[in-house]
């Protein structure tokens, strides 16, 4: 049986994801708003020192529903990083000695940063799966 610190963590690791997908995306955030409205009841029941098994049932769905969710924002993820990559690869390499344009320098420091940014949240994604399936 689950217990309390289990599905608070799990609770932290739904904010993990809500936080970390693109707003912008309507279907994204409706799936993580109904997540969010499910894994508040179970909140409410747990602090009302109760755990039954409905409650138990809406948590281990969501999981699963998260857990496929995550999977699908990884991938996602992982497309972007290599869309990113062929940008940075454009620009050619980093000249040495000779100064870059000033154009191409803000262009690569700017793909660097969004490499940098997807990889952080990759690695995120990576950790909440993780954590999702051990909670099983």
């Amino acid at each position: 049986m689950l217990n309390k610190k289990i599905i608070f963590a799990m609770i932290a690791l739904f904010m993990i994801i809500a936080t970390n997908v693109n707003a912008n995306d309507i279907n994204n955030q409706t799936e993580i708003d109904n997540w969010l409205d499910n894994l508040s009841k179970v909140e409410t029941v747990l602090s009302k020192g109760g755990l039954n098994d409905e409650t138990i049932s809406n948590l281990s769905q969501t999981t699963k529903q998260a857990i496929n969710f995550s999977e699908n924002y990884k991938d996602s993820l992982k497309q972007e990083l290599s869309y990113i990559q062929r940008k940075i690869s454009a620009l050619g390499e980093k000249p040495e000695g000779i100064k870059e344009p000033k154009f191409i320098a803000q262009e690569r420091k700017r793909f660097n940063n969004e490499l940098t940014q997807k990889r952080v949240s990759l690695a995120q994604a990576d950790l909440v799966v993780a954590a999702l399936v051990k909670s099983q």
